[in-house]
């Protein structure tokens, strides 16, 4: 093991210039959160920021207004094609039942009247207390 001493520690500290005594900055009592806050203060933005700000906004709007043409060209196309269908293609119409199926109207209130009365229970007159 090597062990440093003193007169080696101040020795190095006066080559490198790190005197605490002589220093001419005073110490920063404020908490670290408010000096790191004033290290992060925003910058303005700087020519070559913009450039490249604009040229991600160029290259933004030029993406959408081709995604645009490319959706109304598509909509333009299914138009064409859904107006132009030939006869043969289209789907046959359905045909009408050969024999109308006929209900009457009493027989399913007839039904649903002995339905109903099956369910209802009448009370009793005479209440036992």
């Amino acid at each position: 093991m090597n062990f440093i001493s003193e007169a080696e520690l101040v020795k190095k500290r006066e080559e490198n210039g790190d005197e605490e005594g002589n220093s001419d900055q005073q110490p920063d009592y404020r908490p670290l959160y408010e000096r790191l806050k004033s290290f992060s203060v925003t910058r303005g933005i700087d020519e070559g920021d913009a450039d490249f700000l604009e040229q991600v906004d160029r290259v933004r709007e030029e993406q959408e207004a081709r995604k645009r043409k490319e959706e109304l060209e598509l909509v333009k196309m299914a138009k064409q094609q859904n107006c132009f269908i030939p006869l043969e293609q289209q789907p046959p119409l359905l045909e009408r039942p050969q024999k109308p199926i006929s209900r009457s109207n009493k027989n399913n209130a007839n039904k649903q009247a002995s339905l109903v009365s099956s369910l209802i229970r009448k009370r009793s007159h005479s209440r036992t207390s």
